[in-house]
């Protein structure tokens, strides 16, 4: 198993040529697969498109390169068909949101675990809502759907979640309790996330107009984020919009 950081940034070897035929730029994520589907290879020039290498034209990946057979498994982006429409999806694991099946935002990934033959997703380590660090790594198994900045997971992922990514998935690790608190005297993290995100839009940005079922505008692009936009938001079912939708100020 392998991380997206050990492979990003490697030059390209071919072993029947010994050329180094540029760096890593990239992996491109093939949603229905739940697996990387190719390695991004950054342009020759600044003038021409960026390349790709098949997920299953990669021989190995070290400490010190990432290697294929021959000069040939590199191909121009456009070259490739699916390699061109999964660019365009633009499926980013690394830095999306996490929301349960049951609709409740809890964190973010932070990185992914990689079997290297395949290619398969194994695991993506998550940040809590109001952590800082990995609290675990999120069985592949937990995982239901990648998507365009959000990643859903099943509501009890949390009794599968693992150890870090730095020796492999392995071990379960330890289940994760938030601090007891006004906002969690029920002992339920989940709904403890769930305030914690409420608490982080408070003073931020809409970056799009939201509205809701009817046409009526709950936030406009711009506005400053309050506790009514909150309520607005929660009322018309369009919280996750609004936590997808704002930056800070």
């Amino acid at each position: 198993m392998i991380k997206s950081k050990d492979i990003e940034g490697l030059p390209v070897i071919s072993i029947s040529t010994v050329i180094n035929l540029g760096k890593v730029q990239g992996l491109l994520i093939n949603p229905e697969r739940k697996a990387v589907g190719f390695v991004v290879v950054e342009p020759k020039n600044r003038h021409s498109e960026c390349r790709v290498i098949g997920i299953d034209r990669v021989i190995g990946v070290g400490e010190d390169a990432l290697t294929v057979e021959n000069n040939d498994d590199v191909q121009p982006l456009s070259a490739s068909a699916e390699a061109d429409s999964l660019s365009e999806r633009d499926v980013r694991v690394i830095g999306s949101k996490v929301m349960t099946d049951k609709g409740k935002l809890v964190g973010i990934i932070s990185e992914i675990g990689i079997e290297e033959e395949t290619g398969s997703i194994v695991g993506c380590e998550w940040i809590p809502s109001d952590h800082e660090k990995p609290a675990g790594v999120i069985s592949g198994d937990s995982i239901l759907t990648y998507g365009e900045n959000l990643t859903v997971v099943k509501s009890d992922f949390m009794d599968n979640l693992r150890n870090s990514l730095e020796h492999g998935i392995i071990a379960k690790a330890p289940r994760l309790t938030a601090t007891p608190g006004p906002e969690n005297s029920h002992g339920d993290p989940l709904k403890y996330f769930e305030e914690q995100q409420k608490q982080h839009l408070l003073g931020r940005k809409v970056t799009a107009q939201i509205k809701g079922r009817d046409g009526e505008i709950i936030a406009d692009k711009g506005q400053v984020i309050t506790q009514e936009t909150i309520d607005q938001a929660l009322a018309h079912d369009k919280f996750v919009e609004l936590t997808l939708n704002n930056s800070e100020q």
